[in-house]
């Protein structure tokens, strides 16, 4: 069967990992196409600008291959024949982060299912070299970036418009709570009942979701950090006469492991031992 190697999987992720000006210029960031063909004519105009125009897209169809490819080894299982080194751990990160920071929705879409899967697996369970790396594979801005993807409110085109006939923001506009008499009281907040995430975002917080079980599971180092900075986010996202969001339920989710100690991850595949101060 065909087989995948560690200098493989390298290449392709470092392909991620080129910067976002190297690989945004056209097609891939959300200029309107008025402005991409705008850019085109500019650059067209000018060898030089012929040349950067054919690298930027040579770029984002080598990012396009090399997310197909990784998502291709999750389907067909040669992911396995990688064994995780802290190279390959923090060749993953860097993809991760450079993705974020392009915001180009399909590419985030397949980093989000490549990271959940790959962390599933049980060859990806966090060996020696992982763990001794400690706060390497938890950078404050990495952290801080993770945090701030569980925190955003529901995606406004993954809700259904108000008005729109058996759509359930129109049954909750006219949901009522019944009092002792049988009367209608007071109107249902909103917050009890509210629409899933869209399958964007429900790819985005999974991908998190699965890092923080992986790095709390795997790499006693962080943890402490990690406890510290769910715990404040589950308070932060909970309090407040909004609607909590999405993301709230996976924070919730990972704090309750913790307290139990951990002794599962997403899947079952993120598995290890109790955490004696989780407490």
């Amino acid at each position: 069967r065909n087989t995948m190697e560690e200098d493989t999987l390298l290449e392709l992720l470092r392909t991620l990992s080129a910067t976002a000006e190297e690989g945004a210029v056209l097609g891939t960031s959300n200029e309107t196409n008025s402005s991409k063909l705008a850019a085109s004519d500019e650059a067209m105009s000018n060898p030089e600008g012929q040349m950067c125009l054919s690298k930027a897209e040579e770029k984002a169809l080598n990012r396009d291959a090399a997310l197909d490819r990784l998502l291709q080894s999750l389907e067909d299982r040669t992911l396995r024949d990688v064994e995780l080194s802290l190279e390959v751990m923090l060749a993953i990160l860097n993809a991760l982060q450079t993705t974020w920071s392009r915001s180009v929705r399909s590419e985030e879409d397949r980093i989000h299912k490549f990271i959940a899967g790959a962390l599933d697996l049980p060859e990806f369970c966090a060996n020696d070299e992982l763990q001794a790396a400690g706060m390497q594979l938890a950078p404050p801005l990495l952290l801080d970036e993770m945090f701030l993807r569980l925190g955003r409110p529901l995606q406004e085109d993954s809700r259904p418009m108000p008005d729109a006939p058996g759509s359930s923001q129109s049954k909750r506009a006219q949901s009522v709570s019944i009092g002792a008499a049988g009367a209608p009281d007071l109107p249902v907040p909103a917050k009890v009942s509210r629409e899933p995430p869209g399958p964007d975002q429900t790819l985005e917080i999974g991908a998190v979701r699965a890092l923080l079980y992986w790095l709390y599971n795997g790499v006693p180092a962080t943890r402490r950090v990690l406890r510290q900075r769910i715990g404040h986010a589950a308070l932060q996202n909970g309090c407040g006469t909004k609607a909590p969001p999405p993301g709230l339920c996976a924070l919730l989710e990972v704090l309750a492991a913790i307290i139990g100690g951990l002794g599962g991850g997403v899947g079952g595949g993120v598995g290890g031992g109790a955490d004696p101060g989780a407490g």
